[in-house]
């Protein structure tokens, strides 16, 4: 029995369709959204994708008032959610980072020099009131060597160790071009 012509190419749409629609649904090349906005009390939107391999992938927001949400999704000891508190000192390194990445150009990092690498997504409120978005995606060698210790260290500050079950200490994955 043969297939129809018109059969074939809307299978093969609708195919490439749902293909794309997965695709961008894990971050991929060519798919990086705008920032998300935050709601008028959170401070940061933290949130680690999935690599290929053992990437821990969760979000974590946190809100002016010092709470803290997470999500885990894949490769995290603890799926979630949780809420816990920040103290007060935790919260002014945060503010103190934010502070650094306020100054970087949002688009730096969201290129694409290797495949399978995590990215580091964050939305975060800047002084003065401004939404700003970083998409650091960890395979581009355009990125600053101090974003990977700035992410780091929301990552330490934050204690995300306690869901992931993981030290999560991200650096370049390969020397910079001259």
């Amino acid at each position: 029995m043969r297939s129809h012509p018109r059969r074939t190419v809307r299978w093969s749409v609708t195919a490439y369709l749902l293909l794309s629609i997965v695709a961008c649904s894990q971050g991929g090349p060519g798919c990086a959204p705008a920032p998300a906005a935050l709601s008028e009390r959170e401070l940061l939107r933290f949130e680690r994708t999935v690599c290929f391999g053992e990437c821990p992938a969760y979000k974590l927001d946190l809100f002016e008032d010092g709470r803290l949400q997470y999500t885990g999704r894949v490769a995290v000891a603890v799926p979630g959610p949780a809420e816990v508190r920040v103290a007060a000192p935790a919260m002014a390194k945060i503010r103190s980072s934010i502070q650094r990445l306020s100054g970087l150009n949002t688009d730096c990092c969201n290129c694409y020099d290797s495949t399978d690498s995590p990215s580091v997504k964050m939305t975060f409120t800047a002084p003065g009131g401004e939404t700003k978005g970083v998409d650091h995606y960890h395979g581009c060698d355009a990125a600053p060597e101090w974003l990977y210790d700035v992410e780091n260290s929301i990552d330490e500050t934050l204690d995300s160790e306690q869901w992931t079950g993981k030290t999560i200490r991200y650096k370049p994955h390969r020397p910079r071009r001259q």
